[in-house]
C-alpha cells in the first residue's frame, strides 16, 4: 500500500464527522498547489509531502503529538522541525509545515494532505474509485470497470480495490458519496456475473 492510500484511509476515518477538518484540510491544500505551481514539479512535491506525513508522522505519533502540542509555543516547534528536517526535505515542503504549525493546524495534517492528492487529481482529470468485490478482482476485470467508469464519469478513474466475502457475488463502487450498486447498474452488472460465475467455479472445484 502506498502511502496516499495510508493517509486516505486514515483521513477517511479523521473526517467523517469532523466538518472543521475537512475545510482546513481544502484550505491548506489548495494554498500548497498553488505554491507548488512555482516549483519544478507539482506532482513530485506532492508524494515528498505525503512520504513525510506517511513515514515519519504517521509511525511515529509521538513525533505529531509534540509538532501539535499546545503546551509548546509555536516558535519552539518551528525549531525542532527545521533542526530535524533542514536539508531532509525540500524547501517548499519545509516552509509549507512551518506555516501549518504557526497557524496551529497541524492536528489537521492528514486532512490536508489527503485534500492535496483529492485536489491534485481532480486538476488532472483522475478520480478515486472505492471497490468493494466479493473477491478479488483480475487485472482484466478491473480494466472493464476502469473502462465503464471512464464512460461514465469522463475521468480516469484510479480504483481502490477491497475484497469484502459478505458481498457474496456482489460488487459496489463508490465515487465520493455516490454508490452504484452492481445489481442496479447494467455494465457493472455484467462484470458481476463474471464474478459469480467465478465464484461458483471456485466452490465447485474444491
Amino acid at each position: 500500500m502506498s502511502s496516499a492510500d495510508d493517509i486516505r484511509q486514515l483521513a477517511r476515518h479523521q473526517t467523517v464527522l469532523d466538518v472543521e477538518g475537512e475545510q482546513v484540510g481544502d484550505r491548506y491544500a489548495r494554498a500548497f498547489l498553488r505554491a507548488a505551481q512555482h516549483t519544478d514539479g507539482v506532482d513530485e512535491a506532492v508524494e515528498e509531502l505525503e512520504q513525510f506525513v506517511a513515514q515519519v508522522l504517521m509511525k511515529h505519533p509521538r513525533i505529531l503529538g509534540v509538532l501539535s502540542s499546545p503546551l509548546i509555543s509555536a516558535q519552539e516547534r518551528i525549531q525542532l522541525l527545521e533542526k530535524a528536517l533542514q536539508g531532509r526535505v525540500s524547501k517548499l515542503v519545509l516552509n509549507f509545515l512551518r506555516v501549518v504549525i504557526a497557524h496551529e493546524r497541524m492536528r489537521h495534517i492528514v486532512e490536508i494532505v489527503d485534500a492535496v492528492r483529492r485536489l491534485l487529481d481532480e486538476q488532472r482529470g483522475r478520480v478515486r474509485v472505492l471497490v468493494r468485490a466479493a473477491t478479488e478482482l483480475s487485472s482484466q476485470e478491473q480494466e472493464q470497470l476502469r473502462e465503464v467508469l471512464r464512460r461514465r464519469l469522463g475521468k480516469e478513474p484510479l480504483l481502490e480495490v477491497h475484497v469484502d466475502p459478505d458481498l457474496i457475488g456482489g460488487l459496489v463502487v463508490q465515487v465520493g458519496d455516490t454508490v452504484f450498486d452492481a445489481s442496479v447498474v447494467a455494465q457493472l452488472n455484467r462484470l458481476r456475473s463474471q464474478i459469480v460465475d467465478r465464484c461458483i467455479h471456485e466452490i465447485q472445484s474444491r
